[in-house]
């Protein structure tokens, strides 16, 4: 079967469990499929950081690497369920979803500050603002203003009593509601 073609969903891949668990219509799932097999041209049955990179939009975002990192599991691979896990996430919300649903804003929230901690450390500081900032403006920003502005964000969002920020103040200083409009996508 060549690349494009579509495969039917694999006998190990249980849709309704997936769905129930990523809190997506039965229905999404199997579009999810086709979407993952389209990514997986040489059929492993798992992406690579390479499938993701064959998304044109990718090329767009200057945080695309990052992005992909949040896929990609410690082998750096992702499977069909790891894949539908973190897209539900990009689910539209409301005022009315509960705070522990797969897309709740704080959920969102999580992914955007995992997005700043790579390496896991469970806290923020200056240095990963300024490397978000950084591959966001380019060179059009000069370096010391970024470092500033990096700064200065860890200071106001610890309200200056801190030189790092740990998941929860950075969820605190958020607005839930623009999060949870701001990382929907209908799909």
């Amino acid at each position: 079967m060549g690349a494009g073609e579509s495969r039917s969903i694999s006998k190990s891949v249980d849709v309704n469990e997936i769905a129930e668990t990523c809190e997506l219509p039965v229905k999404t799932v199997h579009r999810l499929w086709k979407r993952f097999c389209e990514l997986d041209k040489d059929n492993k049955g798992k992406l690579d950081a390479d499938d993701f990179d064959e998304i044109h939009a990718f090329h767009l975002n200057p945080l695309s690497e990052r992005i992909i990192a949040l896929f990609l599991d410690s082998t750096g691979h992702c499977d069909f369920e790891s894949f539908c896990k973190l897209i539900a996430v990009f689910q539209p919300c409301d005022k009315n979803t509960p705070p522990d649903a797969i897309n709740s804003p704080r959920k969102k929230a999580t992914l955007l500050y995992q997005l700043f901690d790579l390496g896991e450390t469970y806290e923020i500081d200056h240095t990963h603002v300024f490397d978000i900032l950084l591959l966001m403006v380019g060179k059009d920003v000069d370096v010391k203003q970024l470092k500033q502005i990096s700064k200065r964000v860890i200071l106001e969002t610890t309200e200056g009593d801190k030189h790092k920020v740990s998941l929860e103040e950075f969820l605190n200083s958020l607005d839930e509601a623009v999060v949870g409009l701001k990382m929907s996508v209908g799909y």
